[in-house]
């Protein structure tokens, strides 16, 4: 997975996507000389679910060639990233410059009906002979998806996940140089991933915060999930009527949640500072120091350096 915040190769190493290309194409060759044959290589064109990784174009690019020299088909998961929702293009795949064989679709098609849709090619289809017949568009299926299809044609809800999306990005950018705990935003249109950690600096998945902070939004009337291998990645994913007014309110909400977070966090160091006790605590990546009752340079007792606690809590972060 071509993650270039957390992943082995990441954005400062120039050949990280290379590199990426090279560790698949491993995967392929140790298949073939175990006497394997490739079926197919499905992937969503941005990753939602590992905390909604937008991929190197050149990436998704350079897989689909080598899936199909070795005789498999390449297959878009567009559940969650089709009918516009990334707002430059109407299908995420389109996004990333690829042509794949099959297209699925689903949740998004039926606004909350019960129903998915698969695209491929005549040749491909003809494959499951008879089987085809089990899976027939229904009346109801044919009169909601028609609906939904108008209903984004007509109110432009493409070209509003542009413009929202364009906000909210922003709103989420400043965010993330406001606050220690926002250690990446990535993602467009209406669809962003936000890594919460312990520090920038560590890049430390910080879970409990996440788990913290989607309660705290809840309780703002704002809903969000935590994703990831770590579950410390916020996904925010919302309607396609979504407005630059609920961006502006989901921001908010968030940056006071945040603040919150962190001022709690060095209300429990100053009163772990201001107990009385003897040598050093070691943490995880510091060390927290307390200064000696006779130190010249230390403050007079009872009182305590809030900015340096602080830079210790997160030095033991």
């Amino acid at each position: 997975m071509p993650d270039l915040y957390r992943g082995p190769y990441q954005s400062d190493d120039p050949l990280a996507v290379e590199k990426y290309v090279a560790d698949a194409k491993d995967v392929i060759n140790k298949a073939r000389d175990g006497g394997r044959k490739l079926a197919c290589f499905i992937a969503e064109p941005m990753l939602t679910v590992p905390g909604c990784i937008d991929p190197p174009s050149t990436w998704l690019q350079e897989l689909y060639k080598m899936v199909r020299a070795f005789g498999g088909l390449c297959i878009a998961d567009e559940v969650q990233t089709s009918l516009g929702r990334v707002g430059s293009h109407y299908w995420s795949f389109q996004a990333q410059d690829v042509k794949p064989d099959i297209v699925i679709i689903g949740k998004s098609l039926g606004n909350g009906y019960p129903m998915a849709a698969v695209v491929t090619s005549r040749e491909i289809a003809a494959l499951l002979g008879e089987r085809i017949k089990e899976y027939q568009c229904t009346r109801m299926m044919d009169a909601v998806g028609c609906a939904v299809l108008n209903v984004l044609k007509q109110e432009h809800l493409m070209e509003s996940a542009t413009e929202v999306g364009t906000v909210l990005k922003n709103e989420l950018m400043k965010l993330q140089i406001k606050h220690e705990h926002i250690g990446n935003v990535r993602g467009k249109g209406l669809i962003f991933g936000i890594e919460i950690v312990w520090s920038k600096q560590s890049k430390t998945p910080a879970r409990e915060l996440a788990d913290q902070i989607v309660y705290r939004m809840r309780e703002k009337h704002v809903i969000m999930a935590n994703e990831g291998d770590g579950r410390n990645i916020l996904i925010l994913m919302p309607p396609m009527c979504f407005t630059k007014e609920n961006a502006l309110i989901l921001s908010q909400g968030l940056d006071k949640v945040l603040a919150e977070i962190s001022t709690q966090r060095i209300s429990q160091a100053v009163n772990t500072a201001m107990q009385p006790r003897v040598g050093s605590c070691e943490g995880r990546l510091g060390i927290l120091q307390p200064q000696d009752d006779d130190d010249d340079s230390a403050s007079s007792k009872g009182t305590v350096n809030l900015e340096r606690v602080l830079q210790c809590y997160q030095d033991l972060d």
